[in-house]
């Protein structure tokens, strides 16, 4: 009896991993606890296994603010189930960089990524995107039943590229803001996931999505429980629009 509550302890703790980041105060050889926070995300995702939770502390991230190494892999290692979750304003902030700041790799397949901002990514090049499946283009080595919701992409080329090699099912992504996306804001070119209840502003970068599904459409529009709207007059900020 003794014996198995030990074990069921010890698998109690393992699942309840949490690490903490502060990309102001925080030092990447510390435990990673509350009060000793790591500074990186990057470093954070080299300690954290199945089930963990990341909680990212407010800040600026990215390679020229506390020097985030990108892309970040997730699921390189076994990673099912770990959690990214922005705790109050936490903005990657990408000073224009091609980087890709997540790319979700099997070994996190059932991943969720909530209450982040990404912003000013390159928007010339074709490739640039903040978040895609799998390691690289076609890789076929995609995580499945990642979720992407509350986050903010804000002046960024493509937002999330769902991979054709990938065969990419079971992703939620929603209740998200997309505003001025140069190219797209959801590319999903193959799979069965469910896309719902997201904001898209202004009248471009709007989601292209896979066959069966309208893919262009005039503003205001529902389409899925999504929606399109236009900026107000004035500077794009998360807070203009409704």
């Amino acid at each position: 009896m003794h014996k198995l509550l030990i074990v069921c302890s010890l698998a109690t703790a393992a699942a309840a991993q949490e690490i903490w980041v502060d990309p102001l105060n925080g030092i990447d050889t510390a435990p990673g606890t509350y009060n000793q926070p790591l500074r990186r995300l990057t470093a954070a995702l080299g300690l954290a296994g199945p089930g963990a939770q990341i909680q990212l502390l407010p800040g600026l991230y990215g390679p020229t603010h506390n020097g985030e190494a990108l892309p970040m892999d997730i699921g390189m290692i076994p990673q099912a189930g770990l959690v990214i979750r922005g705790i109050g304003n936490v903005v990657f902030d990408l000073a224009a960089s091609t980087g890709t700041v997540f790319r979700l790799v099997n070994g996190a397949s059932g991943a969720r990524i909530t209450n982040l901002t990404i912003q000013n990514t390159d928007q010339a090049g074709w490739w640039t995107r903040a978040i895609n499946s799998g390691s690289g283009v076609n890789a076929g080595n995609a995580a499945m039943n990642v979720e992407i919701d509350r986050c903010r992409f804000l002046t960024i080329n493509r937002g999330i590229v769902l991979w054709t090699g990938d065969n990419v099912t079971g992703w939620k992504i929603h209740d998200n803001l997309f505003v001025n996306c140069s190219n797209d804001a959801i590319l999903e070119y193959t799979g069965t996931n469910d896309i719902y209840n997201n904001t898209f502003a202004p009248n471009r970068g709007l989601p292209k999505l896979s066959a069966g599904l309208v893919v262009g459409f005039q503003f205001p529009v529902e389409f899925n429980r999504s929606f399109v709207v236009q900026a107000k007059p004035g500077p794009i900020t998360a807070t203009s629009m409704q």
